[in-house]
């Protein structure tokens, strides 16, 4: 009653002494018990502390009496020495083989006059200028012609089976798809199973004229047939490039024409250089998938037919992994890795192929353009030339920061990952590798070019000798440079983890993502 009146009042149920006791058990009544023990805890330390201290400080005096010149000269070194730490902390670099992105932060004028740095300043920035630099590539726009490739009654048995079928109309020419889904612009035809007249082209084709790869797994294999039909003058195919993902970057494509003979008109988009080569009847024309980044084909009209009737084959090979086709461009280190599936390969999600390149003059930037990931580790065999001065490594830095220009112009699309050079057994060496890994991660990471530094290098470096830990080097003592098979399978989980994580948008590559690769790749890879 008491509490209703002085509620009723307006007064705080807070300002008195609530009349009823508050149960033991009740969470309020535990919260104040905890906080009382931790309030008695904290007296008796601070008693304790207390009377701790005292006891030090009139021990430390008496000990300090005899020996006061002794201790304040201690006193000044330990000073410059805290000095000394505190300016090395605000003016050291990221470590060579560690984050990925690095923030200059405000500028640093260096540790105080009198005390020598501990670490050289930050390198500064490395001016290129690749506007004037073209590179002519040697891409032919067809790979082979062969004019006769088909019969006469092979022609004809293909071109009566195409006569039954429902074409879809795409512009000013109509198509249908038999095997894989080929996906393209403007593209409106579902895919078909395959029928067996299709299929033993098909078969032919592979038997013939498939390319091999190192591993089984990646031998490309034509599974996708375009079939487009071209009725009179005003039927024609616009200007493109098959371009598309989903084609394997080591594939050749090829067309078999049917019926009346047009014209394919080809176009280099570096040169402007153009042909015309007339396809008749009968005949085969192959051009590989690499040499639809430098060209651009199309049919053209052709006013001297009425109600002439071509059909074109078009054999691709399609895959959905091919959106995850990776370049490696390396010395021999990235020699032992190998795609496909096993122990310390790639995977069958990330197929591709390696280019070789020991020092950074011989990268080509024009040998990876089809692929969506390009993956560089150069350096090596550059630095560990003896006699080799800072100005040295400037200029080798120079060349590479070029390089890596070039490939980001010739290939916009791509992901581009930096792997650092790895440490070595060489003192020497490495004291080179750590000022051209310096001007990886202060100034190439700076720029618009895009890279992403291989993230977790750190963990090659031993800490207790400054060199290649030796659980990932070779066991000969002569090998300063490369690593065993332990090695190598941590250099390629680190490759995947980059890959993988670049495709997704937390940044980080988890099981879920991995797996769902591994599966069959995802619904709509982009």
């Amino acid at each position: 009653k008491q509490w209703y009146q002085r509620r009723v009042r307006g007064l705080c149920p807070w300002c008195y002494d609530c009349p009823i006791a508050c149960p033991i058990k009740h969470r309020s009544a535990k919260a104040r018990l905890s906080l009382q023990s931790t309030y008695d805890a904290n007296s008796i330390s601070s008693t304790v502390l207390d009377a701790l201290d005292g006891m030090i400080s009139n021990k430390l005096a008496e000990l300090a009496q005899p020996t006061n010149l002794l201790i304040e000269g201690i006193q000044k070194q330990l000073t410059g020495l805290t000095e000394s730490i505190k300016s090395f902390e605000a003016t050291k670099p990221p470590p060579s083989l560690g984050h990925q992105h690095y923030n200059h932060g405000p500028p640093v004028h260096g540790p105080p006059m009198g005390v020598p740095p501990l670490r050289p300043p930050p390198p500064p920035a490395i001016k290129t200028d690749i506007r004037n630099i073209s590179l002519i590539h040697t891409t032919k726009h067809i790979e082979e012609m062969r004019e006769e490739y088909l019969n006469k009654e092979e022609e004809r048995e293909l071109m009566n089976f195409l006569e039954g079928q429902s074409f879809t109309q795409e512009g000013k020419r109509e198509v249908i798809l038999f095997g894989e889904k080929y996906k393209y612009m403007g593209s409106k035809s579902q895919p078909q199973p395959a029928p067996p007249i299709i299929k033993n082209m098909m078969d032919k084709l592979n038997q013939k004229f498939s390319n091999s790869h190192e591993d089984s797994r990646y031998h490309f294999s034509l599974n996708s047939c375009l079939v487009n039909r071209f009725s009179g003058c005003d039927s024609h195919l616009p200007e493109h490039s098959d371009n598309e993902g989903d084609i394997s970057p080591l594939s050749s494509i090829y067309t078999v024409s049917l019926g009346c003979p047009r014209t394919i008109k080809f176009r280099d988009t570096v040169s402007g250089e153009q042909h015309r080569v007339v396809c008749k009847g009968r005949s085969l024309y192959s051009m590989t998938r690499h040499s639809q980044d430098f060209w651009k084909h199309s049919v053209e009209k052709d006013e001297d037919i009425s109600s002439g009737l071509r059909y074109s084959l078009t054999f691709r090979a399609i895959h959905w992994s091919n959106f995850n086709s990776t370049a490696l461009i390396g010395d021999s280190n990235f020699g032992q890795i190998r795609f496909g599936t096993g122990k310390g390969k790639l995977g069958q999600s990330t197929p591709g192929v390696r280019f070789w390149s020991p020092t950074i003059s011989e990268i080509d930037p024009l040998s990876c353009t089809s692929f969506k990931n390009v993956v560089i580790m150069v350096g090596t065999n550059n630095l560990k030339v003896n006699k080799l001065s800072e100005t040295d490594i400037t200029d080798h830095y120079r060349d590479y920061k070029t390089k890596v220009s070039l490939i980001r112009k010739y290939n916009p699309r791509c992901k581009l990952f930096i792997c650092p050079v790895l440490p070595s057994k060489s003192h020497d060496l490495n004291r080179k590798i750590e000022i051209f890994n310096r001007f990886l991660f202060n100034d190439l990471c700076q720029t618009d070019i895009n890279a992403i530094i291989v993230e977790g290098f750190r963990q090659f470096f031993d800490g207790k000798t400054n060199l290649l830990k030796s659980v990932f080097g070779k066991p000969d003592p002569g090998d300063t440079l490369h690593l065993n098979d332990r090695g190598v399978r941590v250099l390629v989980s680190l490759i995947k983890i980059s890959i993988f994580s670049s495709k997704n948008s937390s940044g980080k590559a988890g099981r879920k993502l991995y797996s769902n690769t591994l599966r069959g790749g995802p619904p709509n890879p982009v």
